[in-house]
């Protein structure tokens, strides 16, 4: 009878690839433990973890708003249809486990909620990550009902009762770790060929639509000056597509838009600069590369969470500017000053992250099976 560890969450890439690191760390160390996950129909994290477990089941899901919306009602039958699929995913993997404990490790998102509720329901050792510096509704919710809950941030721990929770920091991918490759080609383009500083643009999984139209009116002042590699998400690429701005290979400049990469560590290690938003992963992949960083807080996150994200790459490596100062000028004299200035920071600064936390997660989950 096979061991089964279950894992959800997503709605984005900040929630879907830490369950990514940790799934191929478990899958490396026990090639026999079958990994069951639950996500949404439509969410990034069915592209990014699929292909990585033995079964991949979706559920309906809603959205947790704090305010007042006419879809916090409509969301509510989304919600109870995935509850109920949450229900008999888990019943059914419990019968085949012959009832014996099973474990559910969430990195949250909406999805999460319903199966976390019910694994705890049905006995299941219940474990959350909260991957950003302020906890959001989801994992606020989901907390009641877990056994353990892991942060990224020390800071996040006054969110959570005291005696369910442990900082493990945040689980980077093992790219992250590897040395720099001296030869390297992005979409054909030879990187270690060119002439000009890379800037990297992402928006995330997702996109950002205020990164993707500042870049395209500052395309031509931004090509004279790096080659620009821009992750535009999977929201907007058939637009770029569709109206040839997808690539940009004349003379020296050098353009190039994508949805998404598996790729993007790399990137990052080439890219003499980075403008990102601020989602927790990327903002500890930054602090531990140490890279040069514009950091544009999304403004509608849930308690603001992606600006204290930021704080934390402030102290090392990043600069922070809010959507409306963004907005004012090109930045170029910004974007260049910040390389030189960061150069000296970053040969004197260390990895931030305490103790491996992939091995940290991996061991407790593995320890429960």
């Amino acid at each position: 009878m096979p061991n089964y560890i279950f894992f959800t969450g997503g709605g984005s890439g900040g929630h879907s690839f830490p369950a990514l690191t940790l799934i191929q760390e478990i899958k490396k160390r026990k090639p026999t433990v079958k990994i069951i996950y639950i996500g949404s129909r439509l969410g990034i994290e069915k592209k990014i973890v699929q292909t990585e477990v033995d079964q991949y089941h979706s559920i309906w899901t809603g959205k947790l708003r704090r305010y007042v919306s006419f879809k916090n009602f409509t969301d509510i039958f989304s919600f109870s249809i995935g509850f109920w699929q949450a229900f008999f995913i888990l019943a059914f993997y419990l019968f085949l486990a012959r009832f014996k404990k099973c474990t559910l490790f969430s990195t949250g998102g909406f999805v999460s909620v319903a199966p976390v509720i019910v694994g705890r329901l049905l006995g299941y050792k219940v474990l959350l990550h909260e991957q950003t510096s302020r906890v959001g509704l989801a994992n606020k919710i989901a907390s009641y009902f877990c056994d353990k809950i892991f942060v990224s941030f020390e800071n996040s721990r006054t969110y959570f009762p005291i005696k369910k929770v442990f900082y493990s920091g945040y689980p980077l991918r093992k790219e992250i770790e590897r040395n720099k490759i001296k030869k390297f080609k992005f979409k054909e383009i030879s990187l270690n060929e060119l002439s000009k500083p890379i800037l990297l643009v992402t928006g995330g999984g997702n996109g950002s639509e205020l990164l993707n139209e500042w870049v395209d009116r500052y395309l031509l002042e931004l090509c004279s000056q790096f080659a620009v590699f821009h992750q535009v998400g999977k929201r907007f690429i058939k637009k770029y597509v569709k109206e040839g701005k997808n690539s940009v290979r004349e003379k020296e400049n050098i353009y190039e838009a994508f949805d998404f990469t598996s790729e993007m560590i790399i990137l990052m290690k080439w890219a003499s600069i980075v403008l990102s938003r601020s989602g927790a992963g990327i903002v500890s992949e930054l602090i531990y590369l140490n890279k040069p960083a514009i950091l544009v807080p999304l403004k509608i996150a849930q308690r603001n969470e992606q600006y204290y994200n930021a704080l934390e790459a402030q102290k090392k490596c990043a600069t922070i500017i809010t959507e409306k100062e963004f907005l004012k000028s090109s930045h170029l004299n910004i974007l260049t000053s910040l390389i030189k200035k960061t150069k000296e920071k970053r040969k004197k600064n260390n990895s931030f992250i305490p103790d491996n936390p992939t091995k940290i997660l991996v061991e407790e989950i593995m320890g429960l099976i």
